[in-house]
């Protein structure tokens, strides 16, 4: 059986919850994307072939907060 991802309020995150429609790892993808190569979210969303209004909502932060890309300090 598959492991669920909680938060500390004990609610499903990231590709465990129910309404996901990405992967953690092409969360990932898109922000390595634009904090390695600056890219903005348009040129994101045509690369990786997603919605170009949740590239937008992950990068600005509105979607997916728990997942970050590895190697990079976002402080």
């Amino acid at each position: 059986m598959a492991r669920v991802a909680r938060n500390e309020r004990g609610w499903r995150i990231g590709q465990t919850h129910h309404r996901a429609r990405y992967t953690d790892d092409q969360v990932r993808a898109v922000m390595t994307l634009h904090y390695r190569t600056q890219w903005g979210w348009r040129r994101i969303s045509a690369a990786l072939k997603l919605n170009v209004h949740w590239v937008k909502a992950v990068l600005s932060g509105r979607l997916r907060l728990a997942v970050r890309p590895e190697g990079i300090d976002l402080r």
